[in-house]
């Protein structure tokens, strides 16, 4: 009796293991379903909100692409303009500056004509004045010479004389 409760209580045991165990593996293929039906979800969710971003993304790629594409054609027109401008002060200031060299050039040859007429006029009076001062020693040279050998001439005849 004992023997058959136990052996009875061990099959109670076994058929209520069993039926919890199927009720488990039940459970677990709910859960495995709900798991994959939820996985599943979340991937569609997941791959619709990264189209989205790369949609979203593409679209900022293309704005900031156009934004760029505008700023550049922007300041290539203000360096251009700024190009043109200083190459047309440069022109301006290099002509101001050969026209202020032709000036001083002019200036400068006047200047030098001018220096080249006075100092050709001082020499020419210098000149005459010296040919006068040699002209006039000349003369008293001579005169004096003259007088020396009339004195020598007679200091020849007062010697011969006697």
């Amino acid at each position: 009796m004992l023997s058959t409760q136990i052996l009875q209580l061990g099959s109670d045991m076994r058929g209520e293991f069993s039926a919890l165990r199927g009720e488990i593996q039940a459970g677990d293929e709910e859960t495995r379903g709900l798991i994959e039906e939820r996985t599943a979800a979340l991937l569609a969710v997941v791959a619709a909100e990264s189209r989205e971003t790369r949609q979203h993304a593409q679209t900022l790629h293309e704005d900031t692409r156009g934004l760029i594409e505008e700023r550049t054609a922007e300041l290539l027109g203000v360096v251009a303009a700024e190009s043109r401008e200083t190459r047309q002060l440069l022109d301006e200031r290099a002509k101001e500056l050969r026209e202020e060299t032709q000036a001083g050039d002019a200036e400068t040859r006047r200047h030098a004509r001018t220096l080249h007429e006075d100092t050709r006029g001082l020499i020419e009076e210098r000149t005459a004045a010296l040919l006068a001062v040699v002209a006039a020693e000349s003369r008293e040279t001579r005169q004096h010479a003259q007088t020396l050998h009339e004195d020598v001439i007679e200091r020849i005849k007062v010697i011969s004389r006697g």
